[in-house]
């Protein structure tokens, strides 16, 4: 595999979210967002409907080039960092959301990268990685590649020199375990996978251009979002919850009503929404939906403006000239969502290699 410099090319990323410790955590939520485009002043964005719901994502865009000639750029739709953690982790999340596609006036696209970087504290240490001898692949399947580190002993299996690079870079964190006798240091490894999908788009002069894509947003599960009752500790300040849905919340889980292990079901959904300041004038008319399975779900929501509910499961707001100054954390109380499907949709799968 051909590596270009500072882009990594690769079919399967196993990753895992550090947020799970033992079974009985919260799953987190991971938000995604919108694509993102160089910086120009010649294509503005004329119109964004972002339609959100803890079963699926929607975005719609028309964009305008506005100056007199045609032009290609790099169009991306970057997937969230995850963090890899050692291997006692229970749950696995796969970086692409699940039922992803996008289209470019209304034909569904196809011809696109998949560009895998390695960041740790914000620093890109793709190249340090490389320069130690490590494929794509060993940088993104660590810790799950047996080449290169064996579970069950909990041993690097590359090199020790190369283990030695790794510590001295604090590319490494180290760990104990238990090996029936006593506790025993190893070392996994510590930084961040993070995909993007990047295509090249043409934009004719004084056009528009039409783009949509669609997801499974990656969810929450348990107490990271379930409702624990009125003497918890919770925080739901950054969902702006009115004392009525408050009250609400508390009756559910007096009458033991659409209960989990932990409390009142709860789902949030966060969605990167401030990749609209890329484009000329931000977002010249957005409009916000959130929808509900239910008619008795809670909705909670900090936001510029407040939502109108318009119908029976669908909640929205309009603005002009949008320049978002914060990102999104949608919360669904009283959620339909299940179990089973979290595990089965919200978890994601293996990206798919573009070259």
């Amino acid at each position: 595999m051909k590596l270009e410099p500072g882009i990594l090319l690769t079919l399967a990323v196993f990753v895992l979210n550090p947020e799970v410790s033992t079974a009985n955590d919260g799953f987190g939520q991971l938000g995604a967002g919108g694509i993102v485009l160089e910086k120009t002043d010649d294509i503005a964005m004329a119109k964004e409907i972002l339609d959100i719901g803890y079963d699926k994502i929607t975005v719609e865009y028309e964009f305008v080039n506005e100056s007199a000639k045609a032009i290609q750029t790099t169009v991306s739709f970057p997937l969230p960092k995850y963090p890899l953690v050692n291997c006692e982790a229970p749950f696995t999340r796969y970086p692409q959301p699940n039922d992803f596609a996008i289209w470019i006036n209304a034909k569904k696209l196809s011809d696109f990268k998949t560009q895998v970087f390695a960041w740790q504290n914000g620093k890109d240490v793709t190249q340090e990685l490389i320069k130690m001898g490590f494929t794509a692949n060993d940088i993104a399947l660590q810790p799950y590649n047996e080449s290169i580190i064996n579970c069950d002993g909990h041993e690097f299996v590359i090199s020790e020199e190369q283990q030695a690079d790794l510590k001295s870079k604090g590319l490494t964190k180290t760990y104990q375990y238990n090996n029936g006798k006593n506790l025993v240091d190893y070392n996994v490894p510590e930084w961040d996978v993070q995909i993007i999908y990047q295509w090249q788009q043409l934009f004719p002069a004084k056009s528009k251009v039409r783009v949509k894509h669609s997801y499974t947003p990656f969810v929450s599960v348990g107490t990271a979002s379930d409702f624990l009752g009125s003497g918890s500790t919770q925080d739901f300040k950054p969902f702006c919850l009115t004392p009525r849905q408050k009250l609400k919340l508390q009756q559910l889980y007096a009458q033991k009503k659409n209960l989990t292990a932990f409390g009142v079901n709860g789902t949030i959904v966060d969605y990167i929404l401030q990749t609209a300041n890329s484009w000329k004038d931000g977002i010249r008319d957005f409009t916000l939906r959130i929808h509900t399975r239910a008619e008795d779900e809670i909705v909670g929501l900090c936001f510029d403006k407040k939502l109108t509910k318009v119908k029976p499961n669908l909640y929205e707001v309009k603005l002009s000239h949008y320049h978002p100054n914060k990102d999104l954390s949608v919360y669904f109380g009283n959620s339909q969502l299940t179990y089973s499907e979290f595990e089965k949709k919200s978890l994601g799968k293996l990206p798919d290699l573009r070259q």
